[in-house]
């Protein structure tokens, strides 16, 4: 009687641990462990691991385990999947792990490379066939095979999308590629003219409630993708900035019906704004929109909360607060005291590649300027300080240089709102903040614009 009541506990009990397997057969490896991680946007979290025995993998499908997409890799060499089904076999080799996938047990993710394959067969044979119906005469048969041909290359796709959602609706690989599809395109729509189309129906098929879709990269993808249409080699900063405010807008206001995905959308947004160093987007956004008060993460509400505040208070026109530090000799230097008409502010290290390509260039520039009319003012945010007086050797700057050796805890780097380097201001004499240049040529237009000789 006690074996049967244990066997019971345990039958009622093992769901809650284990719903399936992940298998996966991998050729040419051995002796290296390998993690299970979970799609979250634009990042990935580790939720397992396991080292290969006898050439495979085994992780379980626990209860925790939410439908989406996943990863697999051993740090460098993985291959990406859904999980959707109770159980799901692949065979690989290592380490071209994604190319050489084969999926022996798994219909979701069967239909999901099978589209993958099509969608990007498809957009090549458009790619080729837009420039055509751009240029190509109209009043010619040639023009109306590629018209026609146009037509029924998205045809086809849609049909065979429409398809799988229609005979798997609930699948989350069906909700994927709803989302993934690109609008229904008039044939007869210029090149520009496509794109001013798709800006007007990008999201159409996107539902923005369905908070399920952020175990994946997919909403990022769209998004991303949804920028690029405002996008223009040819345009300054400036107009770029100008447009993707707008672009801002329009993502924005389709989330205001979810608390969830609207930190979601908010969050990646501001942080990839920041990657790129787009502080007039940014201080849109901290203009306009209110930081999300229901994101899982309260921590990562309150940092973002405070970072876009210092974008209004370190937008051009403000001043910006004084930095009092030390330099390499340990005497306090301080911005305020700088008698110039003009100073330049500069936020580096010596660990940033990017930072030491762009300090010998403007040494140079720097040296045929007039020094009394503007004056540079870096702070280091190098932790180790044999590090900065290699570089400061090395460089042999002619200008000042201060660091507490505190990296991006600097007490200037926090005022200042630094999320990376180089970052430069560009200052008149009451240290007002008349330009935030992002690179060299950047910084030669911002001079010249003020009359900076």
């Amino acid at each position: 009687m006690k074996k049967l009541i244990i066997t019971y506990f345990l039958f009622i009990l093992f769901p809650l641990f284990s719903l399936g397997q992940i298998e996966v057969k991998i050729s040419n490896c051995r002796d290296r462990i390998f993690y299970l991680q979970q799609f979250k946007g634009d990042r990935f979290y580790k939720i397992d691991s396991t080292e290969i025995k006898n050439g495979k993998l085994k992780y379980l499908i626990k209860k925790n385990i939410v439908p989406g997409m996943y990863r697999i890799s051993d740090g460098k060499n993985g291959f990406v999947f859904f999980v959707d089904e109770p159980d799901i076999d692949f065979e690989t080799q290592w380490p071209a792990m994604q190319d050489s996938l084969k999926i022996i047990k798994s219909e979701e993710n069967k239909i999901y490379y099978s589209y993958i394959s099509f969608r990007n067969e498809t957009n090549k044979k458009l790619e080729l066939l837009s420039p055509v119906l751009t240029w190509y005469p109209k009043n010619t048969e040639f023009y109306k095979t590629a018209y026609h041909e146009f037509d029924q290359v998205q045809n086809k796709l849609h049909i065979w999308a429409d398809s799988i959602i229609k005979h798997h609706p609930k699948a989350f690989v069906s909700k994927m590629i709803k989302i993934d599809m690109k609008p229904f395109v008039p044939p007869d729509l210029q090149i520009e003219e496509q794109k001013k189309y798709f800006q007007n129906h990008w999201f159409d098929n996107v539902d923005f409630n369905d908070t399920s879709l952020i175990y994946s990269d997919i909403f990022i993808k769209k998004i991303t993708d949804f920028l690029g249409l405002f996008s223009d080699q040819n345009m300054s900063k400036a107009e770029l900035e100008q447009e993707f405010s707008f672009a801002v807008d329009k993502i924005l206001q389709l989330t205001f019906d979810n608390d969830k995905m609207y930190a979601f959308v908010f969050n990646y947004l501001v942080q990839g704004f920041e990657h790129y160093h787009f502080d007039e987007v940014l201080l849109h956004i901290a203009t306009n929109y209110n930081v999300p008060g229901q994101c899982e993460n309260k921590d990562e509400d309150s940092d973002i909360y405070q970072r876009l505040e210092k974008y209004k208070k370190m937008a051009v026109g403000k001043v910006v607060p004084d930095i009092v530090l030390p330099n390499i000799e340990g005497k306090i230097m301080s911005l305020s005291k700088i008698n110039a008409n003009y100073k330049l502010v500069l936020f580096w290290s010596s660990k940033c590649s990017h930072c030491m390509r762009l300090l010998p260039k403007l040494k140079k520039w720097y040296k045929n300027i007039d020094n009394k009319n503007l004056v540079i003012f870096s702070v280091s945010l190098d932790e180790n300080k044999e590090n900065l007086e290699q570089a400061l050797t090395m460089l042999n700057l002619p200008w000042t240089v201060v660091t507490d050796f505190n990296g991006w805890d600097n007490a200037a780097a926090i005022d200042y709102n630094i999320y990376a380097t180089p970052t430069m201001f560009l200052l008149d004499k009451n240290n007002k903040i008349l330009a935030k240049p992002i690179t060299y040529n950047g910084l030669k237009r911002s001079v010249k614009k003020n009359g900076i000789k």
